[in-house]
């Protein structure tokens, strides 16, 4: 599977997930819905930096996670796909996310351990633009909001895949494990009608699976 397709299978189980988690989000304007999904990669930056400093690479591995899927959440909330956002070029030949990252990371230039300052660092100054993208639409200011959250988003999803390869993070299964516990909170999700998703060990039958498995899977 191509990662074009592997990518755009996590949105279309991200839209799922927030419809079924989410719905308080879902129902604010587009405006306000990236202004909530920038605040969320500025709390994720805080918790980067505290975890840094400790060090405590768990909770580094769980915030790269959730950064992850407020950056599926935020394509979907611009209307574009990750691969539209993050264009590779073609010489690059990856077959899978994690391949991607792995790519990317090579090219990067970056080695462990500060390759996490770097990735800290350059999770700050995109937020730090989104940030003013932002307020910039609250003032109705002459400035291509549009543009630079796009051009932002492209270089988080770089950031956050270059991050995952240094963290030995294998994001696709990471992902899909975190949208299964927060749905367990829901109450309609535990209400045995479809949406339940399930317990470590059962079969995994819930529809986030479902979107995520490649043909030869089924």
């Amino acid at each position: 599977m191509s990662v074009a397709l592997e990518l755009l299978q996590m949105q279309l189980a991200q839209k799922r997930h927030d419809e079924i988690s989410h719905r308080d989000i879902l129902s604010l304007r587009v405006q306000e819905r990236i202004t909530h999904m920038t605040l969320h990669f500025a709390k994720y930056c805080g918790l980067l930096a505290d975890a840094r400093t400790l060090p405590d690479l768990e909770k580094m591995k769980a915030t790269i996670v959730d950064a992850f899927i407020i950056l599926l959440a935020s394509a979907n909330c611009l209307n574009k796909r990750v691969t539209d956002l993050m264009p590779l070029p073609s010489e690059m030949n990856a077959s899978s996310l994690a391949n991607t990252a792995a790519l990317l990371a090579r090219d990067s230039g970056w080695t462990v351990p500060i390759a996490y300052d770097r990735a800290v660092i350059e999770m700050v100054k995109i937020t730090g633009r989104m940030a003013k993208a932002c307020e910039s639409m609250d003032h109705l200011e002459a400035f291509d909001y549009r543009g630079v959250l796009e051009s932002e988003l492209g270089k988080m999803a770089r950031t956050l895949l270059v991050f995952s390869f240094f963290l030995s993070l294998d994001l696709r299964d990471r992902v899909r494990l975190r949208w299964s516990r927060i749905e367990e909170k829901d109450i309609f999700s535990a209400s045995g009608e479809g949406n339940r998703p399930p317990t470590d060990g059962a079969p995994q039958t819930d529809s986030s699976k479902r979107l995520l498995e490649t043909p030869s899977e089924r």
